[in-house]
């Protein structure tokens, strides 16, 4: 995905922002909530040690905006993709961003893989959420295009394999699901759909060709399930 520079993206991201903010001033919500997550809520690095913590979110965004006008409230589906992380995993927050953003904590809310219980929500169950809904449904697929975007030299082949995996069991059928129910995002379900299906035959190959180095036989090759 991006590749420009931390502090680049970050001040073009802000500039855009206010850019619509001159003509829909309900975008300035995006400017705090953009400015509340890098200098409260996302400080830390990634798992690289290199990388700051924000850039994901920063990634996430830049992509999103490349694709305003195929979204039905990208005002919504940005704010998401900057809290999106929030409540699980800096919590203390919650109360903050709940009264910044009161209409818009909702979807950060609903982007959580744990209940207001403290529990863990069982995939089907959260993907079914997901596919219902028209902002989570858009930043959750682009959240996972980038997970995929930074995987090699970080993740362990395992690992790699069960994000490919996810893919195909979770991802791409929650895409089909929110393209029927919500037909004017249709350009972008489509762009999502594509992207991820190339991450899966790209890093698919690529672990294949690991296991056959180390002697093994590929997974697909055992899995009778259905590939794309």
């Amino acid at each position: 995905m991006n590749t420009t520079e931390y502090s680049k993206l970050l001040q073009s991201i802000r500039s855009q922002f206010i850019g619509m903010a001159k003509h829909d001033p309900s975008y300035m919500d995006c400017v705090k909530a953009l400015n509340l997550a890098e200098s409260r809520i996302h400080t830390g690095m990634r798992k690289d040690g290199k990388t700051k913590e924000f850039y994901h979110q920063l990634s996430i965004v830049g992509f999103l905006i490349t694709q305003h006008r195929n979204l039905a409230n990208p005002r919504a589906v940005y704010i998401a993709a900057i809290l999106h992380d929030t409540p699980e995993d800096y919590p203390e927050f919650s109360a903050m961003i709940r009264e910044m953003f009161p209409n818009d904590f909702v979807y950060a809310q609903r982007l959580s893989k744990i209940d207001n219980d403290g529990n863990k929500i069982p995939y089907a169950t959260y993907f079914g959420e997901m596919g219902r809904c028209p902002v989570c449904s858009v930043v959750k697929l682009v959240d996972r295009i980038h997970n995929t975007s930074t995987m090699p030299g970080v993740f362990s082949p395992e690992k790699m394999r069960k994000y490919i995996d996810e893919i195909v069991q979770y991802f791409l059928p929650m895409a089909k699901a929110a393209r029927r129910a919500f037909p004017e995002q249709d350009a972008f379900y489509e762009l999502a759909k594509s992207v991820l299906s190339m991450k899966v035959a790209s890093y698919t190959y690529f672990l294949d060709e690991i296991d056959r180095v180390n002697g093994k036989k590929p997974k697909h090759e055992q899995d009778t399930s259905p590939r794309i």
